[in-house]
């Protein structure tokens, strides 16, 4: 970030306060686009980064398999899409594999494809291919429990 961008946001941040808003933050809006692009991709994820499937919680035992590593971890898929899936392992540390290509086994099905967010309640994956809501549906209700662990 250079000096004009840090100067622009201490500038937003002051008329923010004036204008009776928390003194310590900006509101988005008023970041610059290169301040804006420099957090998101400090925090991981890409500028235009948007959600495309909507998020199903449930609550379904399976193994993550780090391919890179040959390592699989046994835990439980907590959240999935058509397009991804949370995945908590069982272990209490979770290590930072963002871009691990991994093999996704739960019931009866794998999947491949590859961390792209880590955080405390687990691995976010997204996949190589798109998973049908029908088959999500049905997976939820024959595997696993609706509604999943509560966070």
């Amino acid at each position: 970030m250079d000096l004009s961008s840090i100067r622009q946001n201490l500038s937003a941040r002051h008329e923010h306060a004036q204008a009776g808003g928390s003194p310590g933050f900006a509101p988005a809006s008023s970041m610059s686009g290169r301040a804006k692009s420099g957090l998101l991709s400090f925090l991981g994820k890409p500028v235009n980064w948007v959600r495309r499937h909507k998020r199903h919680s449930c609550c379904i035992i399976g193994v993550l398999d780090i391919l890179d590593r040959s390592v699989p971890l046994d835990g439980l898929v907590t959240e999935i899409s058509e397009g991804g899936a949370l995945f908590r392992t069982a272990s209490t540390f979770i290590f930072d594999r963002r871009r691990s290509p991994v093999s996704l086994r739960f019931a009866d099905r794998e999947w491949r494809g590859e961390i792209v967010n880590v955080k405390a309640e687990g691995y976010g994956i997204r996949l190589d291919n798109l998973v049908a809501i029908d088959e999500i549906e049905h997976i939820i209700l024959r595997y696993g429990m609706p509604g999943g662990p509560q966070h």
